[in-house]
């Protein structure tokens, strides 16, 4: 598949690219991060339950890493980090040869984590794909997969985070570096994470 830069393997080839359409008012709603909030350089929409990379001062004293993955849900300030209702949502997927983190205009965040909960939602076409791609996930061995990326955070946990980003003024926020522009095949270079208080 085509390429995809990853923050710490460089490109990785995508294997897999699946979509699901969902009714969003409620629980599925989409989570809209303004622009500059974690280095995203426009307006960004995920799903709930994806996950956002978030580094810190804070990050390291509560979690002891320098960077955590946490749920877009608990992100939700309702002002720079809101949830917006719609009567349907498609959320797209990227697999890829293990769980990564990767850049979504600009922000850092992370690729598809294969997991039974999700699995059991998917279409037949969907899970068809998803093993076709990746077969050693056929016999419902989402372990097989590999670790996570970096450590994720519960929802609660997350809220805690997010606290920490509701301190970061927005003009600070709105200042983070550029989102790094790498040619096919360039040498790998470590992102500038977004920071919490």
């Amino acid at each position: 598949g085509d390429p995809v830069w990853t923050l710490d393997h460089g490109f990785q080839p995508i294997r897999w690219i699946g979509a699901s359409f969902v009714p969003a008012m409620d629980r599925n709603a989409p989570v809209v991060i303004a622009a500059g909030v974690l280095g995203n350089r426009r307006a960004l929409r995920v799903s709930p339950q994806h996950r956002m990379l978030v580094a810190g001062a804070q990050v390291d004293l509560h979690f002891a890493q320098d960077a955590v993955l946490v749920p877009a849900k608990a992100l939700v300030d309702g002002v720079r980090i809101r949830r917006e209702p719609v009567l349907f949502e498609q959320y797209f997927h990227i697999l890829l040869d293990r769980h990564e983190v990767i850049m979504a205009e600009g922000a850092l965040s992370e690729s598809f984590l294969p997991g039974a909960a999700g699995y059991k939602t998917m279409s037949p076409a969907s899970r068809a794909g998803l093993t076709a791609a990746l077969p050693r996930l056929a016999a419902g061995d989402f372990a097989a997969y590999g670790p996570t990326a970096r450590q994720v955070l519960t929802v609660a946990e997350g809220r805690l985070v997010a606290t920490w980003l509701r301190e970061v003024p927005a003009t600070a926020a709105a200042k983070a570096p550029p989102p790094i522009a790498l040619p096919r095949r360039a040498p790998v270079r470590r992102a500038a994470l977004p920071r919490a208080a």
